[in-house]
């Protein structure tokens, strides 16, 4: 009798290996550890410059966004090397932390509602040129809303700003002059646009597409009957899209949905999508919320694993691809690499400081991330197999 107790025991200990060797292998829901095949990410340097909303590296640049308060926010350019202040920028908008660049400058938009040009050697301004009105009356201390700026896409040479009270204005950068507005059928605001080098595609009630040239709707889209997300990526000749918890893939040309697909819960930040897949975080709250990175077909729409991160509640911003490694900022500061093909989760560097709204960029095979703290420089993943 105690000799079949032990192989009862015996039996059940097999089985448990069995099922953790499955587990472990990527096939399914996925907790990664440290994948020992990989070298370690190291900090080259730190810049502790304030709580950084938005990264973009230009060249040997590395400009980021910075919150300060209401009243305006400030940019500053570090040299990708060192990390030391080469200009900063006083006047940036608070209610737009986009940025872009042009022709040798940092397009962004200042507290005074205006479109501004700032050299990326110097941080001097190239030129400044208005809106429909002023964001903010320093005067008489008062915000005038209706057509404050809260974020723009640039396709080619031609740049959308949308406003809050749901216009759009299209400027042409190389001749400097407004080339049409247009208004939204009805407005959500601080929707983040995205273009190409034909059209602009709007996330709102549905997701609009307009022409860069004329501004005449293309056409319109609507996804789950539900408003969209306010977010959407391009990818080859397809946007994706999100409302809520549902995500599609929408042609370019014609508006038509190749596919939708429901996830575990509402996408958190943009999707993006690499030679054959599609990538996208979710928040799902079973007990307390976690984060789960979805892996999809492109061309299906079909889920080919899901993996859980170590990490309570939002993503901060944007995912990054990079031989291989998704690297995501969470809301904790953590940024965690994980093996594009498998799931698996390689390693996590955690900067112990919060990441309410930044984003991490590359250049080359370093990593620029950005939190509270400032801008930080980290070595990327490379293969030692």
């Amino acid at each position: 009798m105690r000799r079949a107790s032990y192989l009862r025991q015996i039996q059940l200990l097999t089985l448990i290996i069995v099922l953790l060797a499955f587990l472990q292998s990527g096939c399914s829901n996925s907790r990664g550890g440290t994948n020992g095949n990989l070298q370690e990410m190291k900090t080259a340097w730190t810049a502790r410059i304030g709580d950084v909303a938005r990264l973009l590296v230009v060249g040997p640049y590395v400009i980021a966004h910075v919150t300060v308060n209401i009243e305006g926010d400030k940019l500053f350019c570090l040299d990708s090397e060192t990390g030391d202040t080469i200009w900063h920028y006083q006047e940036a908008s608070y209610d737009c932390r986009q940025m872009a660049v042009f022709r040798g400058d940092v397009i962004t938009v200042n507290r005074d509602n205006e479109l501004v040009a700032l050299d990326c050697t110097t941080g001097d301004v190239s030129y400044t040129l208005p809106s429909l009105d002023a964001g903010y009356d320093r005067t008489n201390k008062e915000r005038v809303i209706d057509e404050t700026i809260t974020g723009f896409a640039l396709g080619g040479n031609i740049i959308v700003l949308v406003s809050e009270g749901g216009t759009l204005q299209a400027i042409n950068l190389e001749t400097k002059t407004r080339q049409w507005t247009s208004t939204l059928p009805q407005s959500l605001n601080y929707g983040e646009p995205c273009a190409d080098r034909n059209s602009l595609y709007y996330p709102g009630v549905a997701l609009d597409a307009y022409s860069l040239h004329d501004g005449h709707s293309v056409w319109q889209s609507c996804i789950g009957g539900k408003p969209l997300s306010p977010m959407c990526s391009i990818f080859n000749n397809s946007i994706l899209a999100v409302s809520g918890d549902v995500l599609a893939r929408i042609d370019t040309a014609d508006g038509e949905t190749r596919w939708q697909t429901t996830l575990n819960g509402p996408v958190q930040s943009p999707p993006i999508a690499t030679g054959d897949n599609v990538y996208a975080l979710t928040l799902a709250a079973k007990g307390k919320p976690e984060l789960y990175l979805h892996k999809l077909r492109l061309r299906e729409g079909d889920t080919l694993w899901v993996h859980v991160l170590d990490e309570e509640g939002s993503t901060s911003g944007r995912q990054l691809f990079l031989n291989g490694v998704l690297y995501i900022l969470g809301l904790s500061g953590k940024l965690h690499a994980i093996s594009a093909e498998n799931g698996s989760g390689l390693a996590t560097y955690d900067t112990r400081h919060t990441a309410s709204d930044s984003n991490v960029l590359n250049a080359g095979n370093w990593i620029f991330m950005g939190n509270a703290h400032g801008v930080y420089k980290i070595t990327a993943f490379e293969s030692t197999n």
